[in-house]
């Protein structure tokens, strides 16, 4: 319609102009049936002419890409957390990871079939992520033979008890008490070139720190989430190489950043934020680490007293990875980005009612009572620091709406669609008499069984009475 308006414009013009030739011309040009069908057969003309930005490219291809923040140095927790965290700002730390011990021999194959041989990671079999492909298990010995010679790579988790564990480190960045309870995991992907991954969003922070090769990282600014359909697997099911345009028109519409990572480069990708990450076509090895959503620093004056104190790298050995009840805590208060705080049960309510995924509901009268229990000084309003201190128990619907992690009642909940504490009370009770007729019914079958038996017994024929040495035979 757009087109048509713009084409029917142009000869507008072009019959003002031709009036305006004439003396007898009085502002008034002549549109006539004539001209509304050359718009309507310039426009059939056109048919797929319309050009669509970055059409059957790779992704990010619509425009020149954006430029991300760099830097030559990891900043300290406060500094990262002001000046990149909290603003939901990427930075690339050129050089950081050079600092790291042993980064030089992670360029060596035999140093890390030597030393972690035995090392059970997860290998995926398609260098282009696909979640229809299976991955399998293999040592890393195993994965060193075969990864030059096959279409697979290595995608594992750096577990903080492994011997590998030793040598992934933490920069200074991460090391204040409110990144380190926040620390999800850490993971290695290995290859000999070539991966390209889907273009997803990730529910956690991330650092990322390239060890050998290259790779090139298009990100997108989480508040274009209205352009971007991603599925139930967070991924955009979309063909990074050739972006159907078309098809997706409103991918053209985002404004992509882009940034080459080489060895010992670093990237700090927000929460939230879209990535997709393409490597070089030779030997390629990154490692990661995922940490929980942060909108303020619970304990940023005990930061600043240990500032002097904190060290430029610390090995990931010497940590745990977050607890699952402060992991959701913090991805619960995550949701309140650019809240106000302090912040009333209205505001608490319609936040959460925004953010709810797709599908479910929120009982209003549950969520008013979680308000109440967090509001300790009763006062009627909530901080994020009220929200950090309250019990688990107190939160725990909430985790399960938003993060599907409800202990001992995910399996008898499956399909609820409302997740209120008492529709679960109702849930949990229902289960225990269903438990309680299954035993009665069961009960009941043996009984029935048993007399039955005593019934047939009592029909069947007298046999005669054995004599005095059968019976011992039988006893």
């Amino acid at each position: 319609m757009a087109v048509r308006q713009l084409i029917f414009f142009f000869l507008l013009t072009v019959a003002v102009a031709q009036k305006g030739q004439s003396d007898e011309f009085d502002g008034k040009p002549e549109i006539n049936n004539d001209t509304a069908k050359r718009v309507d057969d310039l426009i059939a003309d056109m048919g797929d002419k319309v050009v669509y930005r970055g059409h059957l490219k790779s992704l990010g291809s619509n425009l020149t890409p954006l430029k991300i923040a760099e830097r030559n140095d990891f900043p300290n927790p406060i500094e990262f957390f002001d000046d990149y965290v909290k603003p939901s700002k990427p930075v690339v730390i050129r050089g950081g990871a050079k600092i790291y011990p042993n980064f030089d021999k992670f360029t060596s194959d035999n140093y890390l079939s030597e030393t972690f041989p035995d090392w059970e990671i997860d290998v995926e079999t398609a260098k282009k992520e696909d979640i229809m492909k299976i991955s399998k298990a293999m040592n890393m010995t195993g994965f060193i033979e075969t990864y030059k010679k096959k279409d697979i790579y290595m995608l594992s988790d750096i577990d903080n008890s492994a011997k590998l564990a030793d040598s992934t480190y933490l920069p200074k960045s991460l090391l204040c008490a409110d990144f380190l309870r926040g620390i999800n995991s850490c993971y290695m992907q290995m290859s000999s070139g070539g991966t390209n991954s889907y273009f997803r969003r990730d529910v956690f922070e991330q650092l990322i720190c390239m060890y050998d090769g290259s790779s090139t990282f298009t990100m997108a600014n989480k508040k274009y989430q209205h352009y971007i359909k991603l599925t139930e697997e967070s991924y955009v099911d979309i063909d990074v190489d050739r972006v159907d345009m078309k098809k997706f028109p409103q991918l053209s519409r985002v404004p992509y950043y882009q940034a080459t990572l080489n060895r010992g480069d670093c990237i700090y990708i927000p929460y939230l934020w879209y990535q997709q990450i393409r490597a070089s076509n030779a030997r390629n090895l990154h490692i990661g680490t995922y940490f929980c959503p942060i909108l303020e620093l619970f304990s940023r004056k005990g930061c600043i007293k240990k500032m002097k104190k904190i060290p430029s790298r610390a090995p990931w050995a010497k940590f745990k990875a977050a607890e699952e009840d402060i992991s959701n805590k913090k991805r619960i208060i995550a949701l309140f980005a650019g809240v106000q705080q302090p912040f009333d049960r209205q505001t608490f309510f319609e936040t959460l009612f925004a953010e709810m995924p797709l599908g479910t509901q929120l009982d209003e009268g549950m969520v008013g009572k979680i308000f109440q229990s967090i509001d300790a000084d009763g006062n009627g309003l909530i901080k994020f620091l009220d929200i950090y201190r309250a019990d688990n128990d107190i939160l725990e619907p909430l985790y399960y709406i938003f993060h599907g992690t409800v202990r001992d009642t995910v399996e008898v909940a499956t399909g609820i669609q409302m997740y209120s504490q008492e529709l679960l009370d109702q849930v949990v009770e229902l289960k225990k008499k269903t438990d309680e007729q299954d035993a009665q019914r069961k009960a009941h079958e043996e009984s029935c069984q048993a007399d039955a038996a005593s019934y047939e017994l009592k029909q069947s024929p007298k046999k005669e009475e054995p004599n005095q040495n059968n019976k011992k035979e039988e006893l």
